[in-house]
Order: structure tokens, then sequence, then C-alpha cells
């Protein structure tokens, strides 16, 4: 089964302890979620908001030879369809696995966290919206103990295309939700329930180790390590610096205002202006094993 593949977590070709052992994602779910490039062997699992669709790119171009030229959000179904390892049976998948150079990227909890508010809640008008911002505004209003009812229907955008989808007239999407009610959200919520640009990052990495772990902040030596050991000629991309941002006026915190007002006046949302004492403590405990993952890994 591939579910039963596990790597020993390794850092410069020397072997460490391997992460301990829990249960892994559903056969589905793994099956989905990893990406494959067989001509140089290397497999990838993805995680939201650890610079995966920059990775994909990357993959997508040393697979192919070619940089795909692909529209907002194409990337994701794009490499779903070519790279992932649904092409395959469960016994190509767990072969291909098994002998190519496997890798993941993590990165600080808590500025994935805020990363994941700003451009899924905070980047678009209505109308221009993502399906994941109308799934995280749902989920909060559902933890707050109200009740969605999809009466109407709305135009949100997913798969690099909009589409009108089934919503609630009494949720004003454009107004959002704050990072606070975000935070207590993620407090109540299971981890398979939780929108994947939110979701710990140990979900998407439970039950597995990989030859190459690398950051956020370590991109490009990473992928440079990738492709030395694989074979890849594609140059690797240069990790983005981080947003500056707008820092609250006298030390003002913007954890309670709402992402449509932050959308508004142009507030671009960052670790330093989100996240007062009490949400990093509380972030701190809801993220916990993503953490000691980045601990565990020598980060």
């Amino acid at each position: 089964m591939i579910g039963g593949v596990l790597k020993k977590l390794v850092r410069g070709g020397k072997a460490e302890r391997p992460a301990a052992v829990e249960r892994a994602p559903g056969e589905r779910a793994f099956r989905m979620m990893w990406l494959a490039d067989e001509r140089h062997g290397v497999v990838y699992c993805p995680i939201p908001k650890c610079a995966c669709s920059t990775i994909k790119y990357w993959l997508a171009t040393s697979a192919d030879g070619a940089c795909p030229d692909l529209a907002r959000g194409v990337i994701h179904p794009f490499a779903r369809e070519r790279l992932s390892l649904e092409r395959f049976s469960e016994e190509e998948a767990s072969a291909l696995v098994e002998r190519s150079v496997s890798f993941v990227v993590l990165r600080d909890p808590m500025a994935r966290l805020v990363s994941a508010f700003a451009s899924k809640l905070c980047q678009h008008e209505p109308g221009m919206m993502e399906i994941h911002a109308k799934a995280i505004i749902e989920a909060c209003v559902r933890a707050e103990g109200g009740e969605v009812e999809h009466d109407t229907m709305m135009t949100f955008w997913t798969g690099g295309r909009a589409k009108e989808v089934p919503a609630s007239s009494r949720i004003d999407y454009g107004a959002g939700v704050s990072l606070r009610r975000v935070v207590a959200m993620l407090e109540t919520t299971p981890d398979r329930q939780i929108d994947p640009h939110l979701r710990p990052q140990r979900w998407f990495t439970k039950g597995f180790g990989f030859d190459i772990v690398g950051t956020l902040e370590t991109l490009e030596e990473t992928l440079a390590e990738v492709a030395r050991r694989s074979g890849i000629h594609t140059p690797p991309p240069k990790a983005r610096p981080a947003r500056s941002g707008q820092a609250g006026e006298g030390g003002v915190c913007y954890a309670d205002e709402p992402s449509g007002s932050l959308r508004e006046r142009g507030v671009r949302p960052t670790v330093s202006n989100m996240l007062d004492d009490e949400l990093r403590e509380r972030v701190r405990r809801r993220f916990e094993k993503d953490f000691r993952l980045l601990e565990g890994a020598g980060f």
C-alpha cells in the first residue's frame, strides 16, 4: 500500500531519526496530493501556502521541458492532471515513491496562517473571491453556532475560472471575517474539515518521511539540492521576499478587523500587525505539531 511507504528523514544526505509514525492520510488523499516527475525520479508532497504553486510550476517545467503558460489558479488542476500519483496504479505509485527523491517544503505556522488569511480573504473583491474564501467564512459562521443555508447562487473562482456556486444570502462574503474569528474556528474544527490553506502541515506529512526537507526561507537551496540529486536542469525559482506590510499605528493590531475592511483600506496583513500576544499563544497551541515538525527537521 502507498500509505505504508516510509522513508527516512534526511538533510544534507545524512540520515536522521525518522519522524514518529502516525496514521497517514487516507489512500485517496495521499494519491491526490503527491506529485511526481518520473522522468527525473522526483516526488513532492505539496502543502498549500508553502510555495506549492511555485514548486508546481518548477516541476511541470522540468517534467515537460517548458514552463506552462497558465492563468490564475490553473497550475493546481494542471499539476494534478499531469503530475499526480493518480495517474498510476497503487503498485506503480508505491514503486515510484520508493525509488525517487522525495521532498517537502515547510513554513513557520504563524507566517503561513497570516499569509493564507491575506491571500484568500483580503486580496479579491466580491465576484473575484476564491471558493476557498467562501469555505473559510462559512466555517467561521458554523463554528460560532450559526446556520449556513445555501439558498442562492454566487460567483466564486475555482480552478482558474469563475463559477456560479451555491451560497447563503444571509452571509456578507465581501465583508469577510477577522483573523481572530478564523483562529477561533480553527480551535474547534478537526484538521480534515479545515480548508487546506489553513490545515496544519502535519496533516499532509504525518506517517511519512522525506529525503529532503526544506522551508520557505530556504526554498532556492532546497530545490537546488533536489535538482542535484535528481539531475533536473531547470533552475530553481528564487523565494519571493516576505511583504513588510503596514504596521499598526501606535502598536495597533488588526486581528479584530474584518478582512473586507482590511482589503478596502489597503492593509497588508503580516505576523507583526495581525497577531497579538494572546493570539500568538493560541496559534502555538493549535499548531503545536507543526512547530514540532519544524524543530524535528532541524529548523
